[in-house]
């Protein structure tokens, strides 16, 4: 927009000169044809600006899809190799009972067998409480039973998505005024070389004439030098604004994703735009504000603000999950007595963090009013840029159809006055004087049809009827 301004602000003054380099593989020795309405076509389907975009709502699907998937079950397999350095023993002793030789004659009684009943012990075998080397794999399958973070993050990722599409629109409906800013402002720039030629070549055959009236002696050389000088202007004029072109082409083709370098028709006329220009309907078109993408945007915005302040409450509330677990191990030790196959529910119930929450609480209110806020000064702004666009717009209006009047008579006092100084019956003064105010009412003319057609632009964008 910056540079449209710029250009237009040095239309017929100054020089341009610039160079805007692309990508594209187009080639440049190929022509194509564009309607105003085809090039904004061509502008959504492959400027590089919409295309982020229209990536932005596939990273946000993806988002929404990652987001959910953490409700759904999810499996996980790990594997744990460990190396004791020495592995824990046990040892049980074994004991021994030797019951010693009864006497003769002594009878066997309980009492005679404690009193020659003896024990002993011999040390036993040494069991191991492990293994040196093992390799332990758990295969684990958990469910998110209840979760409130996750409900509410669920809803905030397609909220997210909701925000990407509209993202989109609004891109598209940038590209649409600057590919509709340029595509004017290359017809208008070319008009006026047009109209710069045509004077331009009655200047120069003024130039011969009065060029052979020197010779003759019939006019001064300061009337021939005068008339030079004006031709000078011209052909400066004709030679800034076919360089002013160039660059207007160069920024359509740029923002309509095209090789600068790329050779291109453009089949509208200024006559087609202005004719075609219903201005009555356009001044009493009622705002809708719902389809407003700005009141959108922000609409989102707010509920994104809601969704916040939930989800900070619903920290409140326990996470309940289920799980599977089933372990194997490569070598398993004398003594196991771990189960190879559990299942279990995990409950995770926050009772007191010192205030922190209440504080996130009250932080996500505050952050939801300003939001609220902002989209109150947002509406308002709207009907705010839709007053002032109908304003700028039947300005132009009334602009344009007062220079279309002057640029006329600007033109017939040309005319006249060149007509007039081939029959002697004026100088070379007034001429040049005719010639500039002819000039300058081209240049006003040409500058409203731009400020009209744009403002037509601006106001349709308002009126989300781009």
């Amino acid at each position: 927009m910056k540079l449209l301004k710029m250009l237009l602000v040095f239309l017929l003054i100054f020089p341009v000169a610039g160079k805007i380099s692309s990508q594209n593989n187009t080639k440049p020795d190929s022509v194509l044809k564009f309607s105003l309405q085809g090039a904004i076509q061509y502008a959504i389907e492959n400027n590089y600006t919409v295309k982020n975009s229209v990536t932005d709502i596939e990273i946000a699907k993806k988002k929404v899809w990652e987001t959910t998937a953490i409700g759904l079950p999810q499996v996980a397999v790990n594997a744990q190799y460990t190396n004791i350095f020495k592995v824990p023993e046990l040892a049980f002793p074994t004991t021994t009972i030797k019951v010693e030789d009864f006497a003769a004659g002594i009878p066997f009684t309980p009492q005679a067998l404690r009193d020659n009943l003896s024990l002993g012990s011999t040390p036993g075998d040494v069991i191991p409480l492990g293994v040196k080397e093992n390799t332990v794999a758990n295969l684990v399958v958990s469910q998110l039973i209840f979760s409130g973070e996750y409900i509410v993050g669920l809803q905030a990722s397609k909220t997210f998505k909701l925000v990407s599409e509209q993202s989109l629109v609004k891109t598209e409906l940038e590209i649409k005024q600057l590919v509709y800013d340029s595509y004017h402002l290359v017809l208008v720039l070319r008009e006026s070389q047009k109209i710069g030629e045509e004077i331009l070549a009655n200047i120069v055959k003024t130039e011969f004439e009065v060029s052979e009236s020197f010779k003759e002696g019939f006019v001064e050389e300061t009337d021939l030098d005068q008339i030079r000088l004006t031709k000078t202007q011209l052909e400066n004029s004709v030679s800034t604004l076919k360089r002013q072109i160039e660059v207007a082409l160069k920024l359509l083709k740029f923002q309509m994703g095209l090789n600068v370098d790329a050779n291109i028709e453009l089949t509208e006329n200024l006559d087609q735009l202005i004719t075609g220009l219903d201005s009555e309907s356009l001044l009493v078109q009622q705002l809708i504000l719902g389809d407003n993408i700005d009141y959108q945007l922000i609409s989102n915005q707010e509920k994104i603000g809601e969704l916040n302040l939930k989800l900070e409450k619903w920290r409140f509330l326990p996470t309940l999950a289920g799980f599977y677990q089933h372990q194997e191990k490569a070598n398993k030790p004398a003594f196991d007595f771990s189960t190879p196959d559990m299942v279990g529910i995990s409950l995770d119930f926050p009772i007191f963090t010192s205030g922190s929450r209440m504080a996130k609480i009250s932080q996500a209110r505050m952050n939801l009013e300003k939001a609220k806020n902002t989209k109150e000064q947002v509406i308002q702004g709207i009907y705010l840029d839709l007053s002032q666009s109908r304003s700028d717009f039947l300005n132009a209006v009334e602009s344009y159809k007062v220079q279309n009047q002057n640029i006329e008579i600007a033109r017939k006092i040309y005319e006249r006055s060149l007509i007039k100084y081939r029959e002697g019956l004026t100088s070379s003064l007034e001429l040049t004087t005719a010639n500039n105010q002819y000039l300058d009412a081209q240049r006003t003319y040409f500058q409203d049809m731009l400020q009209l057609l744009n403002a037509k632009t601006k106001l349709n964008k308002v009126l989300n009827t781009l």
